[in-house]
């Protein structure tokens, strides 16, 4: 992975949080450290990263899909400090994926 390929890019140590616009997140965690679930909150569908890593991060979500529901938009939701940013165009994840994920890049 790389900045490239990131559906959020930001300043290292950056504290933000990432939204869907469809389907439900039922857990999330960080790829390196899945015993620790990271903050689920608006209505389900958006994610708080307390400080964004240095270089390649990966979060995992646990997906719930509704019937005909579209694919989920990934985008910046609360910017808490410092400067991050959705990729242009904005990244989805497709629906019915189950595990879903958001790769964020940090710099």
């Amino acid at each position: 992975m790389s900045r490239i390929r990131a559906d959020i890019v930001g300043e290292t140590g950056a504290s933000f949080t990432f939204t869907i616009d469809s389907g439900i997140i039922a857990q999330a965690y960080m790829a390196d450290t899945p015993d620790v679930p990271l903050t689920v909150a608006g209505d389900n569908r958006e994610v708080t990263i307390s400080s964004l890593a240095v270089g390649d991060s990966l979060v995992v979500l646990a997906l719930i899909w509704g019937p005909q529901e579209p694919d989920a938009t990934i985008d910046v939701g609360n910017r808490i400090s410092g400067k991050v940013n959705a990729a242009d165009p904005k990244r989805t994840i497709d629906c019915g994926k189950n595990p879903g994920y958001v790769k964020l890049f940090g710099e």
